[in-house]
């Protein structure tokens, strides 16, 4: 089975009206779990893939045993102590910070299940862009043509197909543009 991808260039449409909005509830969900972070002493955190709960705290010392407990690689308060319980709920209480695949849901791509399966392999739809600049780019997997017929996707008509190095270069721009004005910004 031969694999290739699809890219489409998007700067108007469903797509990235749901990206941008997307994004901004990402930023306001940061802005709140970082507050609670540095309240904490934390230094990061991860979250779900699938519906963006966070599901573990980092920090940059040990924090204290009696509280925090290693899960799944991150921590997470211990449910053996009041103080644990009243942190476990105030962290289950914070916005979503859900991954911005979930944008994908407007033109009928799911982000929680592969495009293709084959060979012990899976392969998704992936989103990336610039919200400030309200660009943004996807990829969808498909069989090479002379590959059997498999997952058939037909995209919305406001989809402009590009080719893998224009998305690599537009988006090779678009930070070296990023990288000068933050370096104006700090001259």
């Amino acid at each position: 089975m031969s694999i290739q991808s699809r890219y489409y260039r998007l700067d108007s449409g469903a797509l990235p009206a749901a990206a941008k909005a997307l994004h901004e509830q990402r930023e306001a969900a940061r802005r709140e779990i970082s507050a609670l972070l540095t309240e904490l002493g934390a230094s990061g955190f991860h979250f779900s893939n699938l519906d963006g709960r966070v599901n573990g705290i980092e920090f940059g010392h040990r924090p204290d045993d009696t509280l925090w407990k290693i899960s799944r690689g991150s921590h997470w308060p211990k449910l053996n102590t009041a103080a644990g319980k009243a942190l476990d709920s105030r962290l289950r209480a914070l916005p979503k910070f859900p991954p911005m695949t979930h944008a994908l849901a407007c033109a009928g791509i799911r982000h929680d299940f592969p495009m293709l399966l084959g060979e012990g392999k899976c392969w998704f739809a992936t989103l990336t862009g610039c919200p400030d600049r309200g660009i943004w780019f996807v990829s969808i997997p498909t069989l090479a043509p002379e590959g059997e017929p498999g997952q058939r996707f037909t995209p919305p008509a406001e989809w402009v197909e590009v080719k893998r190095w224009q998305v690599e270069r537009e988006i090779e721009e678009i930070n070296a543009q990023q990288r000068r004005e933050a370096a104006g910004a700090t001259s």
